[in-house]
């Protein structure tokens, strides 16, 4: 947990330092920035299209643990039951948190 949190503190910090580009430097190297002033990378077609990923995939991975959880029996190795809601929570994120990174990882070129 020390971890967890030093890792988000550190983050916080270090986002207090992002500064934007000055006006010299991206005139100086402007090929850099024209398909972002041109709107050419991000749209709001492509928004709303990961909006709607987004969506699907949230949907697929509550219903998919859902069901895993409803249909099978949810006891640990000792024998006893593993069926309260944060157990399901635990589940959940935990699913989460595996799309995401698999989802990035297969769309990073």
């Amino acid at each position: 947990m020390l971890i967890l949190a030093a890792a988000t503190a550190i983050d916080s910090v270090l986002l207090a330092f992002d500064q934007d580009i000055n006006a010299k430097a991206a005139m100086a190297f402007p090929q850099l920035y024209i398909r972002g002033i041109r709107g050419l990378e991000y749209t709001r077609t492509k928004f709303w299209l990961y909006m709607l990923d987004g969506l699907y995939q949230s949907t697929v991975v509550y219903f998919i643990t859902f069901c895993a959880w409803a249909l099978g029996l949810a006891v640990s190795w000792n024998g006893k039951g593993i069926d309260s809601l944060a157990d399901f929570g635990t589940t959940v994120s935990v699913a989460a948190i595996f799309t995401a990174n698999t989802y990035v990882g297969i769309n990073t070129r």
